[in-house]
């Protein structure tokens, strides 16, 4: 059987005075409650937002649909470009173990506390760590006082309590190498080539399925991950989002209670440089060889980033792009759908290449074999 061979192409990037003209400039209105800037798009008056003098951020919506139910978010500034050297995969291995025992709850009760309560880990209980960000999730099917004053002490026992036991690290190591092992397909592979070949200078690329990984997860002392959490695990670095069928009056006044004797460590957030893409590179391509992957054809084109600011212009800006995007997208369905077309399927989109970069991206499957055509 021939392995698949999709292309990756980096056409020549936008110089700056080629980028899309910047919003005029716009007058703060107002401020919302987390301090960000409101122009003239008014925020929505039913979201409330607060920040604790500790420095944690929440926001609660009232929502009644589904009735007496509610989803729990509370998030963390770090992920995978974070780490240092030698805490490769630590990020993840840290939310692993939220789940692992703390001050008030001993290793192996949380799920069996939850589900006391109802819920059922992975469908209602769940956490995911990425390049930038850890979020813990709950998913509550009842809004009575006892779920809610629960699922609110298990996100204050995550904020500080942890106790990542040095035996309980040890149990874990086996899990999250499993997990590594189980989620190593095509995709994985692919987007490991993608980012070593289009941002080979950023953090995306060198802390993304990184080489040494596996030997930290397996050899990493608990006293690493201590590290990592008390490092990052931090009121001005949290944020906690309350959404469902519930009194926001009461919800802020339990966050208050629960959450107001968390301490702001005494040294500063320290940002990472992440990096960014040469936009001087010029034209480049290079090909991803794997036996599983789809017959692929990605043009990626590179600009400089622009902080967009929410206004009612920068609104009728995107919304053109969309429109321009979706036009040019019904197009590449026309083709895929004709006689004799040399592509599957096809896609254009314009973004954010995270906070560094501007994006536009084309990307074509081909069909098997068809992958000149497709670039044709």
């Amino acid at each position: 059987m021939l392995a698949a061979l999709p292309l990756i192409a980096l056409a020549q990037p936008l110089a700056a005075e080629d980028a899309p003209a910047v919003t005029q400039a716009a007058t703060v209105q107002a401020v919302t409650g987390w301090g960000h800037p409101v122009y003239d798009i008014a925020p929505d008056p039913a979201v409330r937002f607060g920040v604790l003098d500790n420095g944690l951020r929440y926001a609660i919506l009232r929502n009644g649909t589904p009735r007496d139910t509610a989803v729990i978010r509370f998030g963390f500034d770090v992920g995978w470009i974070d780490e240092s050297e030698d805490e490769l995969g630590l990020a993840h291995m840290l939310e692993h173990m939220a789940f692992n025992g703390s001050r008030n709850v001993p290793e192996g009760e949380m799920i069996k506390l939850l589900e006391r309560l109802g819920l059922a880990f992975g469908a209602d209980t769940n956490a995911s760590t990425g390049f930038e960000d850890t979020i813990y999730k709950l998913d509550l099917p009842r809004t009575d006082a006892e779920l809610v004053d629960t699922a609110l002490m298990l996100m204050r026992e995550t904020a500080s309590e942890l106790t990542i036991a040095d035996d309980a690290v040890d149990r874990e190591r086996g899990i999250i190498q499993s997990e590594t092992r189980t989620r190593n397909n095509f995709t994985i592979r692919r987007y490991k080539h993608y980012f070593d070949f289009v941002a080979p200078e950023t953090r995306y690329a060198a802390r993304f399925r990184a080489d040494g990984t596996d030997a930290i997860i397996d050899t990493a002392p608990g006293q690493a991950l201590r590290d990592l959490y008390r490092r990052f695990y931090r009121p001005d670095n949290a944020a906690l989002v309350v959404v469902g069928d519930i009194d926001p009056d009461t919800i802020e006044a339990k966050i208050r209670e629960r959450f107001g004797d968390w301490t702001v460590p005494s040294t500063p957030r320290v940002e990472v440089a992440k990096g960014n893409v040469d936009l001087a590179r010029g034209p480049a391509a290079a090909n991803f060889v794997d036996p599983d992957v789809q017959h692929m054809v990605v043009i990626d084109r590179f600009a400089p980033y622009v902080e967009r600011k929410p206004t009612i212009a920068e609104t009728d800006r995107s919304r053109l792009v969309a429109l321009g995007t979706a036009i040019l997208n019904r197009r590449l369905q026309r083709i895929a759908n004709s006689a004799d077309a040399p592509i599957i399927s096809g896609g254009a989109s314009a973004s954010d290449f995270f906070d560094i970069q501007r994006r536009a991206q084309l990307q074509l499957q081909a069909r098997e074999g068809e992958w000149k055509r497709a670039l044709a």
